[in-house]
Formats: C-alpha cells, structure tokens, sequence
C-alpha cells in the first residue's frame, strides 16, 4: 500500500474570501467546489501542479464531522524553497510571520488566512 496524499478539512464561514486568499496570496488552485443553489457550501484547494496537498473548507452548518472551532487544526504545509515562498507570499500580500530557522536545516515562517487559520510553511533553509 502506497499513501498518495491527504485532505485536511477546516471549517470557514468566509469560503469566497478563503478562495481569493489561496488563489491570489498562496497561488493555489480551486481542484473541487460544491454549491447549493448560488452558495458555495465547500471547496477543495491546493497547489495547482501538486493535488495530493489538499484543504478542504466546509461551511460549519454543513459539517459532515461536526464542529471544529477555528484553529484546532494547524496546518503545514512544505515547499521546497522555503524563502521563495516566503516572498512570493509577502508580495502577494500575504500577513507573514518571521522567517525562522527552526533547526535539522529547516526553516519556517506562518501567514493567517480570512478564517484566522494560521498555516505554518516549512522547508530547506
């Protein structure tokens, strides 16, 4: 058996600005979207060339788990250039933390997105 990703799901009352935030901020892609009637009621978002790195946001009325309050679950998220990412982030307009060295040759910094998740990114130093 061969593990070929993961989903993490969160939950978000904002799930427009939460696309604009990882398409515009982190340049992720929208891989899957559910709507009732004109709602946007979940959408699944990740790196457009990497789908086994996925976030699912789901509006907490419709959670299927049920309720999460807001950062029980602290995402990472790897790259493999950290300090690219850092300000590719920074220039999108990302809200970015220190960029530490956080030892074993890793560094990582965190952005928060609209829901208040704060996403750690992590990588080669």
């Amino acid at each position: 058996m061969r593990y070929t990703g993961t989903t993490t799901l969160l939950y978000a009352d904002k799930l427009d600005t939460i696309v604009d935030f990882y398409r515009d901020v982190l340049g992720w892609a929208v891989h899957g979207e559910w709507r009732d009637e004109d709602m946007l009621n979940w959408v699944l978002l990740g790196p457009a060339d990497e789908p086994s790195v996925r976030l699912m946001y789901n509006r907490p009325e419709h959670g299927a788990v049920g309720q999460i309050e807001a950062q029980q679950a602290i995402p990472w998220i790897h790259v493999d250039d950290v300090r690219a990412a850092y300000d590719a982030v920074r220039e999108r307009g990302g809200e970015v933390g220190v960029l530490e060295d956080v030892g074993d040759g890793r560094s990582e910094f965190s952005v928060t997105d609209p829901q208040g998740y704060r996403l750690y990114i992590s990588g080669p130093s």
